[in-house]
């Protein structure tokens, strides 16, 4: 009976000692775990995210545009005159004679003609846009920045 006494302490003891071991084990892969996870968070606290944005939409346009507008025309120009002009002038001796004078001449023209307008334009259209649109989100700069901070800090606590 004696031996079964001892026997069972000395198992018991072996026991005890294994399970302390495993404690003791899994204590130290809890620190390197935590030690790992810190990093890795540290590591996303500095990453950015990168996404394309889609859009793909028709934009109703609607809008009045006001055009006042003052445009100078310069014109430059020779205007030909190939006609014939009925005078009637009184002579002395004759008197009264109706007379064809001819002329034919070109005549200069320059001068610089200002042409004024304003006129009210309607807008009403319909216009697609499809476009692809990239976000970048630097998560430092963001409010998660803090709380993964706060979780590090917390993990290096329990980190060799």
């Amino acid at each position: 009976m004696k031996t079964l006494h001892w026997l069972l302490t000395l198992l018991s003891l072996t026991l005890n000692c294994v399970i302390l071991g495993v404690v003791a084990y899994s204590g130290l892969l809890a620190r390197e775990v935590a030690g790992a996870a810190a990093m890795s968070l540290e590591a996303i606290g500095s990453q950015t995210i990168n996404y394309n944005v889609r859009i793909s939409q028709t934009v109703p346009v609607r809008a009045t545009v006001p055009l006042n507008q003052r445009i100078d025309i310069p014109i430059k120009q020779n205007v030909p005159i190939d006609s014939i002009v009925q005078i009637n002038p009184t002579l002395p001796v004759l008197g009264p004679v109706t007379l064809d004078v001819p002329i034919k001449t070109n005549i200069p023209v320059q001068l610089t003609v200002p042409v004024a307008f304003s006129q009210t334009i309607p807008i009403n259209a319909e216009v697609p846009v499809s476009m692809t649109v990239p976000v970048q989100i630097r998560i430092a700069d963001t409010d998660l920045k803090p709380q993964i901070d706060a979780w590090v800090r917390l993990l290096r606590q329990f980190s060799p």
